[in-house]
């Protein structure tokens, strides 16, 4: 095994020891879809002029009131492209990634520039504490999906012509569902992340930290949790991915195969060690705008 391999090994080991197993109170979940379609979110008032600062918004959904945020980190004009970013599972800070890809306060970036922190990610505590169904977890989901949605509708009222989604793991999963479920970006741009969410979470070594699983567990989680038919079924000229060859999370040879139609890119590295590689994903991003 690679060095990129064994450091995502080593990380979701270690990290299984000292947490609770997620999904530990029951695994059975509505579709997404069914998530997307009952979730209510508005947006807070904006003020015109000085946009910058973060946003605290409550969304309305099957497992109850859910708690999220939106940040205006860079606004440079209506003129400027916008890249809306979505974090990783369980990151904490969730603008950890971000700063790397988008170092803003040290080097010019010429993009407005907004980050999703997704409900329960205040901390890993927070995390641990609350995705104990699979149905907190796909409300979680769908309230990012549902989230940047009304964030490209408020920015489509305000003028802004070119908006694109990226985000990293859990985020590029966000951006994938989005696109299947609303397309309404310029471009998407999915770091370390496919369509088949199920694979992730239930077949990777990522396995370790979630609940043990029966052979009937498994099947209906998969019909749960693996969209990329429905990602096939969309025309997805507009997103870039960019898979890492190592990854042992979100498996290559598995989300290729979820991204089928795509340009993928690649790269050297595993989760862990793509993660942190901002300079490479900011690379590609800014290559495909």
């Amino acid at each position: 095994m690679d060095i990129h391999g064994l450091i995502d090994s080593a990380s979701i080991s270690l990290g299984s020891l000292f947490i609770k197993k997620y999904f530990r109170e029951g695994l059975s979940g509505r579709p997404l879809e069914e998530h997307l379609d009952s979730l209510e979110i508005s947006l807070p008032e904006i003020p015109a002029g000085d946009l910058e600062g973060d946003y605290p918004v409550t969304a309305d959904t099957l497992a109850g009131e859910l708690d999220a945020l939106f940040r205006i980190a860079q606004w440079q004009g209506n003129e400027y492209n916008t890249i809306i970013y979505h974090h990783g599972a369980s990151e904490t800070p969730f603008d950890f990634g971000f700063k790397k890809i988008f170092p803003y306060k040290k080097d010019k970036v010429d993009a407005n520039l907004i980050l999703i922190r997704a409900p329960f990610h205040n901390s890993r505590k927070d995390y641990s504490e609350n995705i104990i169904t699979m149905d907190n977890f796909l409300a979680m989901v769908a309230t990012s999906v549902k989230l940047i949605e009304e964030l490209i509708m408020f920015l489509r009222t305000q003028g802004l012509q070119e908006i694109y989604i990226a985000g990293t793991s859990l985020g590029g999963y966000v951006s994938n569902f989005h696109h299947i479920f609303f397309n309404s970006a310029d471009k998407y741009f999915p770091i370390m992340a496919g369509a088949n969410f199920y694979d992730t979470l239930f077949e990777s070594i990522y396995n370790k930290g979630v609940v043990k699983t029966s052979l009937e567990d498994r099947k209906q989680l998969e019909a749960l949790l693996d969209l990329s038919d429905k990602f096939l079924e969309c025309d997805s000229g507009n997103v870039f991915p960019l898979l890492a060859k190592n990854d042992r999370i979100v498996r290559y040879n598995v989300q290729k195969k979820s991204l089928e139609g795509c340009q993928i890119a690649t790269f050297d590295k595993g989760h862990v060690t793509g993660a942190v590689a901002g300079d490479i994903i900011r690379n590609h991003i800014f290559s495909n705008i």
